[in-house]
């Protein structure tokens, strides 16, 4: 099994400090494999197993970390039998803005199963790491602000009085990846299915970090196949969340102008690399990544898109770069995360639900409220169906299937239910849980509600 810990930073520092005394060397995006170093990383080396050529910045990478001390042993005691051992610490930059510290772990001996690869990914956050350069101890999950004072210490030359602007370099979002064939299969088209597929989650714990399983589906035959849809996914995956959301960055400080050339310039290039990921994602039907990619925007700025969509109309963009980014603007109003207490809902658009936990009770308040409403609307035996189908669902304590079920509830007790959302809701429960399936009556009984 393969764990990934990836602390994405933005360097905004050519944008608002021009002229300051940076290192001519590496030269991103082309830096020279076996010449270049990048001081307290690494030495510049190919990516192993070869990168994605003409992807800018993924065939490269500052190998060796060694400003992060991480104390990482072989053996620990909440897992008996399991080894780890650390594959690579990396850096890495794609030569306008975007860059990142990695650490990959190899885990072996780990019982299958989502539950333990959470488990792990909750332990390896908790690491302790050193980073003396900078001044800092911290865990792994915390590494992010370390990660961005390394990166501004380490492309500016060292002159008296010199100052890195380490405060110009924003360190953003952590990201976890779990990359494993004893990950239980995931669903998906039986038309050209891929080896490798996404759940997003956001595991309970000491740190709220979000989660991306890359598990197999029925259509993963050789493991060889698999690594190479896994390291397919890792990649873009990642990536556009990350371009998004230092775009979005870019976007919301409003010291910056978007009418400036430089500043065209990279809304162009970073809203062309989005959509290049975008299309790499949907050729593996990588749908709910992007979903989760786009709400990026929205989740971190909220209410701030309809203000940012009047600042791009009147300033003078060219035609193109505007349409570009108020497209990017509208895909993150559709693609929205919901905050319910002690767990997460992603809202996937479209017919596919994935990466929900919680709690599997459905709530009794709410779905007394619902089948009172449709009591009035319809007839009992909707509301009778409604409340055979939720106990069903608690009896399969399945998490998903629990919380769409209060979902679709609370769309039912409205006097004005949202047909499609109540049918949306309807099948994200039927492909959480086929075996609901099985009550005929009830599931003919609620299919007017949507009607």
């Amino acid at each position: 099994m393969l764990f990934g810990i990836y602390h994405p930073f933005t360097d905004l520092r050519d944008i608002k400090a021009p002229g300051i005394a940076r290192l001519d060397r590496p030269d991103w995006p082309n830096p020279i494999p076996g010449w270049d170093h990048l001081r307290g990383i690494g030495p510049i080396r190919l990516r192993p197993k070869d990168g994605f050529d003409g992807w800018v910045g993924e065939n490269v990478l500052a190998i060796g970390g060694s400003a992060f001390a991480l104390r990482l042993p072989r053996h620990a005691a909440p897992f008996p039998n399991v080894r780890f051992r650390l594959i690579r610490k990396a850096g890495y930059f794609d030569g306008l803005l975007n860059g990142r510290i990695e650490v990959l772990i190899g885990v072996e001996g780990l019982p299958p199963g989502r539950r333990a690869a959470l488990r792990v990914v909750d332990y390896l956050l908790g690491i302790p790491v050193r980073v003396p350069t900078v001044g800092i101890e911290t865990r792994l999950g915390g590494l992010t602000e370390a990660a961005a004072r390394v990166w501004a210490n380490a492309t500016m030359m060292h002159l008296p009085g010199g100052d890195a602007r380490a405060d110009l370099v924003h360190g953003g979002r952590p990201l976890a990846v779990a990359e494993s064939r004893g990950l239980p299969a995931l669903p998906v088209s039986p038309s050209d299915p891929p080896d490798a597929a996404i759940e997003v989650v956001v595991p309970r714990g000491r740190a709220p970090v979000e989660t991306v399983l890359i598990a197999p589906t029925a259509a993963t035959q050789r493991a060889r196949g698999f690594r190479r849809a896994g390291r397919y996914l890792r990649t873009y995956c990642q990536r556009l969340r990350q371009d998004i959301e230092s775009l979005s960055l870019l976007l919301a400080d409003e010291t910056i102008d978007p009418g400036r050339d430089e500043v065209q310039h990279l809304l162009n290039e970073y809203t062309r690399r989005i959509n290049r990921s975008r299309l790499h994602l949907e050729n593996v039907q990588g749908r709910a990544a992007i979903e989760w990619s786009y709400a990026a925007f929205a989740r971190i700025y909220p209410g701030k898109v309809d203000a940012l969509r009047t600042r791009i109309v009147r300033r003078n963009l060219r035609p193109n770069v505007a349409r570009k980014v108020l497209a990017m603007l509208d895909a993150s109003e559709t693609s929205k995360i919901i905050v319910y207490g002690d767990y997460r809902e992603e809202t996937i658009m479209g017919d596919k639900f994935e990466n929900i936990q919680g709690s599997t009770i459905v709530n009794r308040s709410t779905l007394s409220n619902a089948m009172n409403e449709v009591r009035y609307r319809h007839d009992d035996e909707v509301a009778q169906a409604l409340s055979e189908i939720a106990a069903y669902v608690e009896t399969a304590e399945n998490e998903g299937a629990a919380i769409l079920m209060n979902s679709l509830a609370e769309e039912a007790a409205k006097e004005e239910p949202d047909k499609s959302k109540l049918r949306q809701l309807w099948d994200g429960i039927v492909a959480v849980l086929p075996g609901v399936t099985k009550l005929a009556g009830a599931v003919g009984a609620v299919a007017k509600l949507f009607a």
